[in-house]
Order: C-alpha cells, then structure tokens, then sequence
C-alpha cells in the first residue's frame, strides 16, 4: 500500500510516501486485533517526483477491546520509521503530531466493534 503525508510546518518538512506491506491478526479469544507492517520496495511504486520516500521499520498497532466498554479501545502504537528528517528539533515537534493525527484519522474511521 502506499501512503502519504502532505507539507507541514509552512513546507519546513516536504511530503513524504511510504511503499508498505501490512498484514492483520485477529484473535478474537482475547479481543486483541494486530495490524503489522513494514516497507518495501515495489516496481509498482517508483519514488514520486515531489515525495521523500520514507522507510517504516517493522511497526504495528494493537487495538484490544476494553472490558465492561463496549464502546472504547485499547490501542499501542508502535511505529518505526525514517523519514529524513533534520534538524533534531523538526523530528520533536513533528512526531508527536504525526501521532495524534493518526489517532484522530482512526477515531473519524468506522465505530462499530471490530472485536
């Protein structure tokens, strides 16, 4: 699959793509779902003319109903990624927002249990 982010930071931090594989694990006998992925390279997927292609390490979320809350989930994110970012200071301030963007992508997403 390929993803991407837009400019942030007034174009401080370019678009970036990532060509990744993901596959999911369901295990209903303990309410859990886990979503693993990594990237790789595809002949289908050259580097696009205006992206930084990135690289996502072996990452994934877990996503565990929480008992007696139908209605909430536990998740762990764990993510692994290059996205040529420098200074140090950009990487401090963009990964805690990437973060919060992809959890609020996930709330907006389908709300009926997938457990």
């Amino acid at each position: 699959m390929r993803t991407t982010s837009p400019s942030m930071m007034a174009g401080l931090i370019s678009p970036r793509d990532f060509i990744d594989i993901m596959g999911v694990d369901r295990q209903s006998d303990k309410h859990l779902i886990i979503a693993y992925y990594g990237s790789v390279e595809h002949c289908k997927y050259p580097e696009q003319k205006g992206f930084v292609r990135g690289m996502n390490y072996p990452s994934a979320i877990f996503l565990r109903a929480v008992d007696g809350s139908p209605n909430k989930t536990h998740a762990v994110n764990i993510v692994q990624f290059e996205g040529h970012l420098s200074p140090k200071s950009l990487v401090e301030i963009f990964i805690p927002n990437l973060q919060i963007t992809f959890v609020d992508d996930i709330r907006k997403g389908d709300r009926k249990s997938v457990v």
